[in-house]
């Protein structure tokens, strides 16, 4: 009597097999594009991020520095053009107090006053007021230097100024000067002069506005995109490179054009709240800057405020359109930088999602090898190709020598019982009795026989042993 089977197992398999199926699962496929793909859009894309970021705060502060430099530059000239004027003022008027140039020598102090002239030819002219308001003038015109004596003592505002340079001991720029017969406004450098404590005069040197002009034009000549301008005040220009030609109507009582009045539609809106924004760059402390939009186009303003030069504060600066700073060469590096990181990540992302694509696929081979032998048709289960992946390669090589063993093991197991077994079915595995027949047979002399044949001439004989007992059984 022979026991078949046991107790099964079925239902509890069968339950864990479908709490497995109701878990979340993905292909290895998106699993490893997703995952190469990730990590490079993380890896490439902060690198790229914090590149960017980078290059573009450097790229503000070079511009900043660009226009700092700029304005630098133009206050510096400014400086260099105005310098020698208050140089050989202070130099002369020295001379004079000290008693080396006598004043009431006419002839000395003008070959003096002409000398400095010759070594400052952006003075105009210059004029020794002595303290009863007598005028020794020495002034150029048409390339000729002319001496005149003149009395003053009967106008009010040559009173006025000698009264203000009396007050005071080091030189100091003046306000304005209004010169009718020559019909054009002066800027004027004045120097008081003391002979041993007493005041006894002062040197006055003077600058044509339209030399101050001419200089910005050679400036803007220099740099096409700025338009430089220095107003006087907040509203009157003082210097542009449209008053070189002394093209304005000017007078005593309107010694500068205002800013609405100017030939250039830009500075005239440098005020204008409703059309001005600021400008956020990394700029010095004593440069300010705004931007103002006019009529589809953007325009920055760079100045800076001077004090010394007058009684009003001087603003030299400049404008540009905008696209001359945010679009110059250093931005169009920083947008042609941006492209090619963007380029570079989404190729590093399709790179990943081929390899990953690449790498999966003999994992889904090894899969669905796999699921061939869940169904038990081993005859029909591929070989797994070889990988250059080392651990890949080593479990197509296992795989393919497991299902070698299988295909063996089929001979001896029938594939009902497997699938049986596999099927959790209690009821066809139950224990129960069964009658058999056992029958044995020997062949007598058997080794000897066996010595004696070859292998295969021994497997025929024994094929045909067991074909005879069949027939009988």
């Amino acid at each position: 009597m022979a026991v078949l089977g046991g107790p099964g197992a079925g239902p509890e398999r069968n339950g864990a097999r479908d709490r497995r199926a109701r878990r979340f699962r993905m292909p290895i496929a998106t699993a490893l594009m997703l995952g190469f793909g990730l990590l490079v859009f993380v890896g490439v894309g902060s690198v790229l991020g914090i590149g960017l970021w980078s290059a573009s705060r450097n790229t503000l502060d070079l511009i900043g520095d660009k226009a700092e430099f700029t304005i630098e530059a133009l206050n510096q000239r400014l400086l260099t053009h105005l310098r020698p004027v208050e140089e050989a003022n202070a130099y002369l008027a020295a001379l004079i107090a000290s008693g080396e140039v006598d004043p009431d020598d006419r002839v000395q102090l003008a070959d003096y006053m002409t000398g400095a002239m010759s070594a400052t030819p952006q003075v105009m002219g210059m004029t020794f007021l002595t303290a009863d308001f007598r005028a020794i003038r020495v002034s150029r015109a048409n390339r000729r230097v002319g001496l005149r004596v003149s009395d003053w003592s009967g106008n009010d505002g040559v009173q006025q100024v000698m009264a203000q340079a009396a007050a005071r001991a080091d030189p100091y720029w003046g306000d304005l000067v209004w010169a009718p017969t020559n019909g054009i406004t002066l800027i004027n450098r004045r120097a008081p002069v003391f002979a041993r404590g007493v005041f006894t005069g002062q040197l006055v040197s003077v600058v044509a506005i339209s030399e101050l002009s001419r200089f910005l034009a050679d400036a803007a000549r220099d740099d096409n995109s700025a338009r430089p301008f220095i107003l006087y005040g907040r509203d009157r220009v003082l210097a542009h490179a449209s008053m070189a030609a002394e093209d304005y109507a000017l007078s005593s009582e309107r010694p500068l054009p205002t800013v609405d009045r100017i030939e250039d539609p830009v500075l005239q809106r440098i005020w204008d709240e409703a059309i001005t924004t600021p400008i956020r760059l990394k700029l010095g402390p004593a440069t300010r800057a705004h931007r103002v939009a006019l009529n589809g186009h953007s325009y920055a303003f760079f100045y800076r405020e001077i004090e010394g030069y007058g009684p009003q504060t001087l603003r030299v600066g400049l404008w540009r359109e905008t696209p001359t700073f945010e679009r110059s060469q250093e931005v169009t590096r920083l947008y042609v930088s941006g492209g090619v990181g963007a380029a570079i990540l989404l190729v590093s992302v399709a790179a990943a999602l081929f390899m990953g694509r690449r790498m999966s696929r003999p994992i889904r081979a090894l899969a669905a090898s796999a699921e061939s032998i869940g169904e038990l048709d081993f005859a029909r289960i591929p070989r797994v190709e070889r990988s250059r992946l080392l651990e890949i390669d080593e479990a197509a090589e296992t795989f393919n020598a497991m299902v070698s063993a299988l295909r063996s093991f089929e001979t001896y197991v029938p594939r009902a019982l497997v699938q049986t077994l596999m099927a959790g079915n209690d009821a066809s595995i139950r224990s129960g009795e069964r009658e058999v027949t056992v029958l044995f047979t020997d062949i007598r002399d058997f080794t000897g026989l066996a010595e004696s044949l070859s292998a295969g001439e021994t497997a025929t004989f024994l094929n045909a042993h067991f074909s005879l007992l069949g027939a009988c059984i």
